[in-house]
């Protein structure tokens, strides 16, 4: 059951959770040119004084990034950016049983995940993505008054939070606070925490 909230304010909010969960997923990628440029207009990232040139932007993140996240063997990675890393006692690299649920919740909710991608599904930028698209799909329901198909969409991101998300990204987000000094990535790992303890109430206080 939802709370009697205006729809409006609903909408507005629901924009701005995909768009967080759009700017994180960007933000875990390997950062390319296009992706930096774009994060450097977001001022919770980047305040003036982080900002140099953008080539020396560019060229910090993606050392940094390496570093942190793809530099040595899978078993050494400072703070892997894989659920499998930290849900499984032996930290294995896609682990069956959670990449066979990921995609089953892709296919339920529409989506076929592509096998050649380069990331892989339990990676925190795909499972990022996945919340966004879930949204996307949750604005149409209100825009069109699908009551039922908005309740199944409210579930599926609270369910994937619970299941998911909630169960892992506390650790990655703590390892990188603690393996970086890099300005970037120390400030997208609180921001990141921040956000997902914020989804965590929100689905608290919409669904009961």
């Amino acid at each position: 059951m939802e709370l009697d909230v205006m729809p409006d304010k609903i909408l507005a909010y629901t924009e701005e959770r995909k768009r967080m969960y759009l700017i994180l997923a960007s933000a875990f990628t390997y950062p390319e040119r296009e992706i930096v440029e774009e994060l450097l207009n977001e001022d919770m990232l980047f305040s003036n004084s982080d900002q140099g040139s953008a080539d020396n932007v560019l060229e910090s993140m993606q050392i940094e990034y390496t570093r942190l996240f793809i530099n040595t063997a899978y078993e050494s990675l400072l703070a892997p950016p894989y659920e499998s890393y930290y849900r499984h006692e032996q930290a294995l690299l896609m682990h069956p049983s959670i990449v066979m649920d990921l995609k089953r919740l892709f296919q339920q909710a529409g989506l076929d995940f592509v096998e050649e991608s380069y990331l892989a599904p339990d990676h925190i930028a795909v499972e990022f993505e996945f919340m966004s698209y879930l949204i996307e799909e949750e604005q149409e329901c209100r825009k069109s008054n699908d009551e039922m198909k908005l309740a199944a969409i409210l579930n599926m991101q609270k369910n994937f939070i619970d299941s998911h998300l909630n169960l892992w990204t506390a650790q990655f987000f703590e390892r990188i606070s603690l393996y970086t000094d890099h300005v970037f990535y120390k400030k997208l790992s609180q921001i990141g925490q921040d956000f997902l303890q914020n989804e965590v109430g929100y689905f608290k206080s919409i669904i009961v």
